[in-house]
C-alpha cells in the first residue's frame, strides 16, 4: 500500500469510529428516554387510581370511646373507684339488659365511671376459665 492509500484507509476508520460513537450516544439516549416514559406512565397510573380510590373513602370523625376496656386493663384504672361489667356482647342472653343498665347509669349523673368488657373476644379468651377450670377468687393472685 502506498501512503495516499494508507492515508484514505485511516480516513474512512476515523469516520467509521466517530459514526460508531455516535451511534452509542443515540443508543444511550434512547434508552434513558423510554425508562423516563415508563416511570412516567407508572406515576401518573398511581397517582389517578389513588386518588379515585381516595374520593371513594368518605372521612369519618374518630370516637374514641372509653367505656369499653380489655380484661387486662381490669385493675390498671387510675381511677380511685369504678365498676367493671363483664358480659358476652352478643351471645350472653342479658346482653340486651346489660346495656341498657350502663346506658340509664351514664345517663344520669354518675360519680363512679363503669366499663364494660367482651368476654367473647379473642383478646379476652386467655383470661376467661373455661368451664372445666377453677376460677380464681382472689385477683392478687394473677
Amino acid at each position: 500500500m502506498t501512503r495516499k492509500e494508507m492515508r484514505k484507509q485511516q480516513k474512512k476508520n476515523r469516520v467509521v469510529n466517530n459514526t460508531s460513537s455516535s451511534d452509542e450516544i443515540s443508543k444511550i439516549i434512547k434508552i434513558i428516554s423510554v425508562i423516563a416514559v415508563c416511570f412516567a406512565i407508572v406515576y401518573f397510573a398511581t397517582s389517578y387510581i389513588t386518588e379515585r380510590m381516595s374520593n371513594k373513602e368518605e372521612e369519618q370523625e374518630v370516637q374514641i370511646q372509653k367505656e369499653e376496656i380489655l380484661i387486662s386493663e381490669t385493675f390498671e384504672k387510675t381511677d380511685k373507684e369504678y365498676v367493671v361489667m363483664y358480659y358476652d356482647y352478643e351471645d350472653d342472653v342479658n346482653a340486651n339488659l346489660y346495656a341498657m343498665l350502663i346506658q340509664n347509669y351514664n345517663n344520669k349523673k354518675k360519680d363512679v365511671p363503669i366499663y364494660k368488657v367482651d368476654l367473647a373476644s379473642n383478646l379476652s379468651k386467655n383470661y376467661v376459665a373455661q368451664d372445666e377450670e377453677k376460677s380464681n377468687a382472689n385477683p392478687t393472685s394473677l
